[in-house]
């Protein structure tokens, strides 16, 4: 193989590993402008803090739901399903925490672009053992 091609691959091996590092930072349309949906840090550039993250549960019941906590939390591991097991379900944590991403999937066609529907309050019962 002649250095020509090296360098191709090397480059090639570099772009996949970036694109892997950075979780296949993949742009989608929101609200007319292409975003990357792979950390929380992008949805608080439009989406402040201080809007909070408000959940609302089937029975009607509005309430703050914390971010950036280890998840499950610490002593109440008996409370919440396996991060495997919420993974495969469809929500995605952001290095082991809950964050925006972990609920909502802008590729989703869930109202709220919810990564799961919540009917039943089934998107609170992935994580939450009622």
């Amino acid at each position: 193989m002649g250095l020509y091609p090296r360098k191709m691959m090397f480059g090639f091996s570099l772009l996949v590993a970036v694109s892997l590092s950075q979780g296949c930072a993949m742009k989608v349309m929101h609200f007319g402008e292409r975003v990357t949906h792979v950390v929380a840090t992008e949805c608080l550039s439009c989406h402040g803090p201080d809007q909070g993250a408000k959940v609302v549960c089937s029975d009607g019941v509005t309430a703050s739901h914390p971010v950036y906590l280890d998840y499950p939390p610490a002593g109440k591991e008996k409370s919440f399903h396996g991060a495997e097991e919420i993974e495969a379900a469809g929500l995605r944590l952001e290095k082991g925490q809950i964050s925006c991403i972990s609920c909502h999937d802008l590729q989703s066609t869930n109202e709220k672009y919810l990564a799961v529907d919540n009917r039943g309050s089934r998107l609170c019962l992935t994580c939450h053992i009622n």
